[in-house]
């Protein structure tokens, strides 16, 4: 009976053993899934990282894009003012009839138009220049307002960079004043296309 209890004692511990090697290799198996799967996961989050980070970034370009569109008529009719008052030719000619009749209009007396050396202006789309000039007359202060407002209001973009008084007559009657104007207007030249 003891060989025979021997016998089953040892076929239990088999079993024991193959439920034990069964179990090791299960969770083995189990331990190599869950880590797979822990990898997978931390490759997904960084995708989904990478993925969140371009989504922001278009969200960005999204928003630029909106404000861009609330700012279209704006922009649209700056554009258009742009291209109603930046004549396509530079007419100096033009230029001084402009101011002379303004001068005249209001009583003064020009003595000087001098047109300085055109500056190409940077950062614009389009092709601009500067035309820089400098003007001296004579007028009332009355007419000295109203020349920069006639200049300020032409049918050409004009500013106005810095305005110098001389009182000509201390008399008190004679209220004429030199003035020196230091201003600029704008062309931008057509593309010549063959």
């Amino acid at each position: 009976m003891n060989a025979k209890k021997s016998k089953v004692l040892s076929g239990h511990h088999t079993f024991d053993l193959i439920i034990i090697a069964v179990s090791v290799v299960v969770i083995v198996f189990a331990w190599v899934m869950i880590a797979k799967s822990f990898n997978k996961y931390k490759s997904v989050e960084a995708e989904l990282g990478v993925q969140i980070n371009e989504f922001l970034s278009n969200n960005d370009y999204l928003k630029i894009l909106e404000n861009l569109e609330s700012e279209k008529s704006s922009l649209t009719e700056a554009y258009d003012i742009s291209r109603q008052y930046i004549s396509a030719e530079s007419d100096e000619t033009g230029i001084m009839n402009l101011i002379t009749d303004s001068i005249a209009k209001q009583g003064g007396s020009l003595s000087q138009i001098r047109f300085d050396n055109y500056e190409k202006l940077s950062n614009l789309t389009k092709e601009t220049y500067l035309i820089p000039f400098s003007v001296t007359f004579t007028c009332d202060y009355v007419g000295l307002v109203n020349i920069l407002d006639e200049l300020c209001l032409s049918e050409r973009l004009m500013i106005i960079q810095n305005v110098n008084l001389v009182k000509k007559n201390t008399d008190s009657v004679n209220n004429e004043l030199t003035v020196e104007i230091s201003a600029g207007t704008f062309f931008r030249p057509k593309k010549v296309t063959n």
